[in-house]
């Protein structure tokens, strides 16, 4: 997901915050601690966290840490976001490469046809 470099602060100190509590946190904790550093409402953040797998629900209250967002707290968001980047550009050279081949195999089987 796409988010703005304020929701990236809000998610960088979710989770951080979250690191720091041993992966565990009440979540009127992290709306509150959101909305007074940044303004914002945590919960479309916390929304879009879950979303891309990085923490989860635990019980009613609590959120939880994911082993990938362990790496996104350790490393950033930034980080996150940039290898999120890369592996989208290898899956689009993945399929270019796979088109660029089939065509060739096309090309060349007529070509073995008219010759």
């Amino acid at each position: 997901m796409e988010y703005s470099d304020t929701q990236i602060a809000a998610a960088d100190l979710i989770l951080k915050t979250l690191l720091e509590h041993e992966s565990f946190v009440n979540d009127y904790k992290i709306l509150a601690m959101v909305k007074k550093r940044y303004g914002i409402k945590a919960t479309f953040v916390i929304d879009m966290l879950k979303d891309d797998g990085l923490i989860a629900q635990h019980g009613e209250a609590f959120l939880k840490l994911t082993s990938k967002g362990g790496k996104a707290a350790k490393y950033g968001m930034k980080w996150h976001q940039r290898k999120l980047d890369v592996k989208d550009q290898v899956k689009i050279a993945g399929w270019l490469i796979g088109v660029v081949a089939s065509i060739t195999a096309i090309l060349s089987f007529i070509m073995g046809l008219l010759c």
